[in-house]
């Protein structure tokens, strides 16, 4: 029994369709294009007529040309490729059976589909900005009894808002070039960015927490929150806190 063939040969006349056009039925032989026209052409005949005589048990198409366009379709008027009885365009030569025209065909790439990235294990970004607030907070506390903490406090407040807003003028810059000039001269436009235009979570955790951190410097700066040696420093005025307490008791308290 002939079955698929290494050299791809048609099982009925043996001539070698490895380079021509060939069909492959369902038990896996090759066929080439006259012979399968041929055979197809047979079937639909042999259909046809059992179709007429109903005495006929079954039709007498084979199962492997069932469904097959040479069957069950009809040929291209320019071309003679098989294509789909209600089909208008030959996806062979392009012909177009109504407008009598061929269009032009061009095989185009299908776009890669994005492979989902895989979270790696690690910190998340987000804990990072929270560290930073406990850190700044932890300075702050001990600045109020320790000058070199609350200079550190000032210093780490200070940089980290200038970082967030370098990274927020260059995430505006990304969408506008505009927006980026407008954020940069106006702090209040760069807020309502970042609440209404902004979709990165990150940014808006860390520009919020730097922000919280600006209002301790200035009510530092101001003398609400005392902290040691502002004052001997120029960064800061004394505590509004000891207004109108006699030096003596308010060494006391700041002791």
């Amino acid at each position: 029994m002939p079955g698929e063939s290494v050299n791809k040969v048609c099982c009925k006349c043996g001539v070698d369709v490895s380079q021509a056009k060939r069909h492959k039925d369902a038990k896996g032989r090759y066929w080439c294009e006259p012979c399968f026209a041929k055979a197809a052409a047979e079937a639909k005949q042999a259909g046809g007529a059992a179709k007429a005589d109903k005495s006929t048990p079954a039709a007498a198409t084979p199962a492997w040309l069932a469904g097959s366009l040479a069957v069950e379709g009809k040929r291209c008027t320019a071309c003679s490729a098989p294509m789909p009885k209600e089909g208008v365009i030959c996806t062979t030569c392009g012909h177009n059976s109504e407008t009598g025209k061929a269009m032009g065909t061009r095989v185009v790439m299908a776009p890669k589909e994005k492979e989902p990235r895989v979270k790696r294990a690690g910190i998340d970004p987000t804990m990072w900005a929270y560290l930073y607030a406990v850190v700044c907070i932890g300075l702050l506390i001990a600045g109020t009894s320790n000058s070199a903490c609350a200079l550190t406090f000032i210093i780490i407040a200070n940089l980290g808002g200038f970082v967030v807003w370098v990274w927020t003028l260059v995430a505006m810059g990304m969408q506008s070039i505009v927006k980026a000039v407008i954020g940069g001269l106006c702090w209040v436009y760069m807020l309502y960015w970042l609440i209404a235009v902004c979709d990165n979570s990150l940014l808006k955790t860390w520009f919020g927490i730097t922000l919280l951190m600006a209002l301790l410097v200035v009510l530092a700066q101001v003398g609400i929150i005392p902290l040691e040696g502002l004052e001997e420093l120029g960064l800061g005025k004394p505590s509004t806190l000891l207004e109108g307490v006699p030096d003596t008791e308010r060494a006391y308290r700041v002791s």
